[in-house]
């Protein structure tokens, strides 16, 4: 019977687990709708430790780009804290803070420190480890992106990143942050048509949750820049506009993005009166900022570049003097590589072909190079190879030149499909977000009522389950209970044959040699024991008085050198002390039988047993000691007959008593040095003694 009702059970815990996955499933596609209905996970909060002080107002002063206040908020709780993952938690913002005020060896010593950390505590929550992970890989891709441009290097960082976000969970800042990193680190590589698609992402991702307007701010920014730089300036245009409407809401961060990508957008177009202008703004912004160094000479590198092709080059060569200072200082080979690219232009306008072809020499191309700067190059190269004649060499670069924007042409031919291909896939789940919505309440409705059916069922099988169960327990624990009543029952009948045959042969071997018989302490014995055959509980009283009894009978067989005594304190009342009976006489007969019995006797001195009572903590302990052999501790404690019936018969009464009744046996050190045995009982006030007391 209880077999089948768990398979039912089972069977019905199955059907509500389908429903509800089907629930949440139609549920989540319902809400969202998009990319990455996970985004508000259950790991939110490890995304973002809210927990930690200060966290979210540090978060919102970079944001601001406050960033001294910033630096001193993480320097205080950084100091303060003692934890070693809250302090790597805090680490994440400070490599922030180093990149927002591009400090690139800052940036790389705790990125490094953050990677250290994460590898040498392998003990850390999984979630931590991997939250930790993320902000490194994402630090570590703006290190090789910004620093070393190394851009395979970066976008590595930024997939694993982005792996990490998606399984934890995170909110929308962080994978918008990652998207977007990705989408203008392709941008850079001239992987345009994967540049777009990121940024597309980015764009659904901030649509579905509802982003803030500096979140579309900076995406949208990228993805013009994006466009600009595959020379789709038609597709570019809007997005310029609708960013431009958004400049009295923009923080500097954002305008400093806005003027520099729109500025280059109007160089690739060859207006090159509009590009200074929004280089004359950049500097104009980046000047009030002494954190905005870094943004200040990526400003003047691009202005000079603007003067140079508006022939104005005294006015560009102080700009190009004091950028390639600061680049060089900050060892960033992109910019320095763009710099040596104008130096060779300005070579080239004075006619200077031998030192133009030096420059070229001194900063050869990498492999790694980004495409906006490798054609930049090629151009000058083409100018140099056709001032010097160098014909073959100006074939050569043009054919490279050709090669490169006919690469160009395909990334574009590919983003345009791309781009039909996601309007198609948006269309389609939008209709399908339509029929999913007309579905809702009717799938809904069934599947609460078969949520609510199931419900119900389980909760009936499982009534029945626990009261089959409870039946049974109680059954069970009914049969224990007459099992060790009998056995009790069986102990107090017998005071042993063995014994009974003792007693009555010294008893006749004393009248055949003529000596004083105690037929009638045997006679008494016998006539207490039956007496007590069917009483569960005694008193303190009786149970002496029967032991007593059982002694004297007992003396006769161990030899007159043996001595029982009781010893009760004064506020030990033995009529009121309760008991379940034959307890002690137990422990008596097992202290005579296999403790006085086996020890030899000495001249001079007893062998006794004392049965002693005391009050203790609301209850009575009773102790029966001996000086017989004890026990052999080398091997394990042997529970005979009495004993081990009188231990089944404690554990019985306690399941049914909130005090317990607590039985001991150990070795005992007399005072004089003799060593024997003590068996301890302590009796609880208010116990109750009878097995009958469990009902069906």
């Amino acid at each position: 019977m209880i077999g089948r009702i768990r398979l039912l059970i089972c069977l019905t815990i199955l059907v509500v687990v389908a429903i509800l996955a089907g629930i949440m499933r139609y549920v989540d596609t319902d809400v969202t709708g998009c990319l990455w209905q996970h985004s508000l996970g259950s790991h939110n909060a490890v995304c973002n430790p809210s927990h930690l002080p200060y966290y979210d107002d540090i978060v919102e002063l970079l944001a601001q780009q406050q960033n001294e206040e910033a630096r001193t908020l993480i320097a205080q709780v950084m100091g303060e804290t003692r934890d070693s993952l809250s302090y790597y938690q805090y680490a994440t913002l400070l490599a922030k803070y180093y990149f927002s005020t591009m400090q690139a060896d800052s940036l790389h010593y705790t990125t490094g420190r953050l990677r250290q950390f994460i590898s040498h505590n392998k003990g850390i929550d999984a979630a931590a480890a991997d939250y930790l992970t993320m902000h490194e890989r994402m630090q570590r891709g703006v290190y090789e992106v910004k620093v070393t441009g190394r851009m395979d290097s970066a976008l590595v960082c930024y997939e694993q990143a982005l792996t990490l976000a998606r399984r934890l969970g995170c909110g929308t800042s962080e994978r918008l942050i990652i998207l977007t990193n990705l989408a203008d680190t392709y941008k850079q590589k001239g992987v345009y048509d994967k540049s777009v698609d990121y940024y597309q992402q980015a764009i659904s991702l901030s649509d579905s949750v509802g982003a803030d307007i500096p979140t579309r701010i900076t995406i949208d920014i990228g993805l013009a820049s994006a466009y600009a730089a595959m020379g789709c300036f038609d597709e570019s245009a809007p997005l310029w506009q609708r960013a431009a409407e958004l400049l009295p809401q923009m923080q500097r961060g954002d305008l400093f993005q806005y003027l520099n990508n729109r500025g280059n957008d109007y160089f690739l177009q060859e207006k090159y009166e509009e590009s200074l202008r929004c280089f004359e703004s950049l500097d104009s912004l980046t000047s009030l900022y002494d954190d905005m160094q870094w943004e200040h000479m990526f400003g003047y590198a691009n202005r000079s570049h603007v003067l140079i092709k508006l022939g104005k080059t005294e006015q560009a060569l102080p700009l190009l003097n004091e950028a390639e200072h600061f680049f060089t200082q900050q060892q960033q080979p992109i910019a320095l590589y763009y710099l040596a690219s104008q130096r060779m232009e300005l070579a080239l306008l004075e006619g200077n072909t031998t030192k133009a072809r030096q420059i070229d020499e001194q900063s050869a191309t990498p492999a790694w190079m980004i495409p906006e700067q490798v054609l930049i190059r090629q151009q000058m190269l083409m100018q140099l190879y056709k001032q010097t004649g160098d014909w073959h060499r100006y074939a050569e670069t043009m054919q490279r030149q050709q090669h490169l924007r006919d690469s160009l042409m395909g990334e574009k031919a590919r983003m345009q499909i791309s781009a039909v291909v996601m309007r198609h896939d948006h269309e389609r789940t939008l209709l399908e977000k339509q029929q999913q919505i007309e579905k809702k309440d009717l799938a809904y409705q069934w599947a609460l009522t078969l949520l609510i059916a199931a419900v119900v069922v389980i909760v009936l099988l499982v009534y029945i389950a626990y009261q089959y169960k409870k039946q049974q327990e109680l059954k069970e624990q009914a049969m224990r209970s007459h099992i060790a009543g009998l056995r009790m029952e069986t102990v107090r009948n017998r005071i042993t044959p063995h014994f009974m045959s003792n007693a009555l042969s010294y008893e006749i071997l004393a009248q055949m040699d003529g000596k004083e018989t105690h037929l009638d302490a045997l006679a008494q014995l016998l006539h207490r024991g039956i007496e007590m055959t069917g009483t569960e509980q005694t008193t303190l009283h009786d149970e002496l008085e029967f032991i007593r009894f059982y002694c004297g009978v007992e003396s006769r067989s161990i030899g007159s050198d043996f001595e029982f005594t009781a010893s009760l304190a004064p506020d030990v009342d033995t009529q009121k002390v309760m008991l379940p009976a034959m307890t002690i006489q137990i422990l008596v007969e097992n202290a005579l039988k296999h403790g006085l019995k086996r020890k030899p006797r000495e001249n001079g001195k007893k062998r006794f047993v004392t049965v002693r009572a005391t009050r203790q903590d609301e209850g009575t302990l009773v102790e029966v000691i001996d000086n017989g052999v004890g026990i052999d501790e080398t091997k394990e404690i042997q529970m005979h007959t009495g004993l081990k019936v009188l231990h089944q018969t404690l554990l019985l009464l306690n399941e049914q008593n909130s005090r317990q009744m607590v039985f001991k046996l150990e070795n005992y050190r007399h005072a004089d040095g003799d060593t024997g045995c003590r068996a301890t009982v302590f009796l609880p006030d208010d116990y109750h003694y009878t097995l009958s007391t469990i009902h069906h």
